[in-house]
This record gives structure tokens, sequence and C-alpha cells, in this order.
């Protein structure tokens, strides 16, 4: 399937389930406690990784080690999960290889164990993301902490952050590299594992998002100025450093960054639909660039600026995005994700739904 068009190394076949399966934690004693599943993991080759979560949907994620042209992004996969009696199968909801959409087969239930970080599955050792190889205590018993941080003095004062209820400061930055959680000049949060949203504001920029806590990890989130001003204000979900809402309309953008406009097509039928921009630091760090919510669609694809669509001013290179489509819990969610590269004075547009 996957390996025979991207060529990956690893040669396993992916879990699937035709039906409804009780998701039991076969390592804990309590059914209040999280599956063991939950988070990101790795390959030891980095050539694939596979998110969990809690509720039950997941992304897998192969590269493409061909370095084929436009595809970047490798294959993505989106599926639902389930365990019974230490079996764990996939049902596949959605897969793009090099960015074009495909028709995913399912495989059968394959056994599983878990003991600490480290998952056997598909005849692969896979590493829970975080993992330094021995045990840390960020956050104590079951929590985790998140560690928001900016590279730079943006220019606009203290930073407010609020996460779960609680409101902290940013008052200083760190330019040589990302903190630990706990740092002088990071807003750090402890929480227990799971997905929260957060907001943040200085004088003239406005940020919001989500961040993953995972147990016993610091997870870091860096908040980027991107070289602009908040000239659209809050409206739209104006974050990820204070990208200009609406950028330079229709890609004429003259300094040393692109515009990109992510849009809808399709018929939304009241359902809200949110995109959250990302991409990745050198020590892995995720850094997202903000959420924004889609409030038109378009028959044709817009020029980077359009109201109603997702629009974003960013540095030159490879990001990912999260598409969320109604609200979490409820029977009709949808969850996905994909990618796109962004090049100086460009307009790039991207249909996400």
């Amino acid at each position: 399937m996957l390996r025979h068009v991207l060529q990956l190394s690893l040669l396993f076949g992916l879990t699937a389930s035709c039906g409804k399966e009780k998701n039991a934690d076969p390592t804990s004693g309590s059914s209040s406690a999280p599956h063991p599943l939950i988070g990101k993991w790795y390959t030891e080759s980095g050539n694939a990784d596979i998110t969990f979560r809690k509720d039950y949907t997941g992304v897998l994620h192969y590269v493409d080690l061909n370095n084929t042209p436009g595809c970047e992004d490798g294959s993505v996969t989106q599926f639902n999960w389930t365990t019974d009696d230490g079996m764990l199968a996939l049902d596949y909801q959605s897969m793009r290889i090099c960015g074009e959409p495909r028709s995913p087969d399912n495989d059968p239930p394959q056994p599983y164990t878990v003991s600490g970080n480290t998952l056997e599955w598909a005849g692969t050792t896979w590493y829970r993301e975080g993992n330094s190889g021995s045990d840390n205590s960020y956050g104590g018993g079951n929590n985790g902490q998140v560690a928001f941080w900016i590279a730079s003095d943006l220019g606009c004062g203290n930073i407010s952050v609020s996460c779960n209820g609680v409101t902290k400061t940013i008052d200083g930055y760190y330019s040589s590299g990302s903190p630990d959680c706990g740092d002088t000049y990071a807003a750090t949060f402890t929480l227990k594992p799971g997905t929260y949203s957060f907001t943040a504001s200085c004088s003239s920029l406005d940020w919001d998002g989500t961040v993953t806590v995972k147990t016993g990890t610091c997870s870091k989130m860096q908040l980027t100025g991107n070289g602009g001003g908040n000239s659209g204000g809050t409206n739209g979900g104006n974050s990820g450093g204070g990208n200009n809402n609406g950028g330079n309309n229709g890609g004429n953008n003259s300094s040393n960054t692109g515009d990109v406009v992510l849009w809808a097509g399709g018929n939304l039928a009241g359902k809200s639909l949110k995109v959250e921009v990302y991409s990745y630091d050198q020590a892995g760090n995720m850094v997202s660039f903000g959420t924004r919510t889609l409030s038109s669609t378009f028959s044709n694809p817009p020029t980077c600026g359009a109201s109603g669509a997702a629009n974003y001013t960013l540095t030159p290179g490879v990001y990912r995005y999260g598409v969320q489509l109604g609200t979490p819990g409820t029977a009709d969610y949808q969850w996905w994700e994909d990618g796109f590269t962004v090049k100086k004075g460009a307009c790039v547009k991207a249909r996400i739904y």
C-alpha cells in the first residue's frame, strides 16, 4: 500500500478495524487512566510517526525517502483506532500521498505492547515523543508541562498567556535556543495530559491556538512576531506571532516572506471550520502560527487577503496545518492535516475543504 508508492523502508502491515471494539487499557487497572497509546510515537530512524488521540482518532505519517519533488509531506493517513485483548486496529478514514487523495485499504489488527515510552507494534519499535531515554518529572505525578516563549523582543511589552483558566506573563526572551519548562522568562503551565486551547496578547499582537501536554514531558510553544504587526486586530484569530490579518493582497509581498490563503470550497452546512498552521524548529519543538476560523466558501481560489479565508504571512519554508470541522466530541467532528510550501514574495492558495 503506502510502502509500495513511496518505497518506504519500514516493511510492515498497518492495522485496521471494521467494527467497534472496547478500547481497554491492558496496562492499567483503572478505567479512568488515559490509554497508554495516547500521544505521538516515532520509529528510531524517523521514517514514520503515528499519533493516537484521546478521542480515538489518529494520524499515520510516512516520510518520502526518495525526496520526490512536491512530496515534502510524504503520505498522511487519518484513522480511527481501537484496542481489544492486546490487539490494535486502525480503520482508515482518508489518505493523501504527495498531497493527492487516495483510497486506503484496511489491514488486519496486530498485537501491540506498551512499556513506558516504548511501543512494540507491527514488527517495529516506536518511541514516544519527548522520550529522552530516562524518566523525568516535568509536572510531577501524571502531569506534564508546557512553556510559552519568544525568541526576541517583539516590541509590544509583556505578553499575557492564558491556558486552562490561568494567566501568566512573558517578560523576557531567549535568543539562543528554547528554554526549559520553569525557566524565568517562559510562561509555564502544569497540566494533566490532553490538548488545551490558549490565547496570548501584548499591546499590538494576539495569538490563539492549541497545545498538547503529555505526562512527564515539557512541551514548548514559541510565539512569533514574524516581522509584522497585528493590523487586523483579533477578529478571525490573528494568532501566530502577529501575522498581518489579510496579508498582502494577491501575494505582492516584497519582503522576505510569502503569503498563504487557506480556503473552503465545500458547503459548511453551519459547521465551524478552523485551521492551525505550524512547523517544527531544529530541536523538534512545535511552533504554532495560530488558528484561524474560516467563515466563507469560494467557487474559485481567492486571492491572499480574502475576507472569510485563513490568511498567513510566513517566512519561506515547509509548513503543516491541521483542520477542525465541527465541534470536538460530537459525532460529526472531523480532523485532518496536510502541508504547503511558502516561497518568497508569492501567494500560495490551498483549498482545505
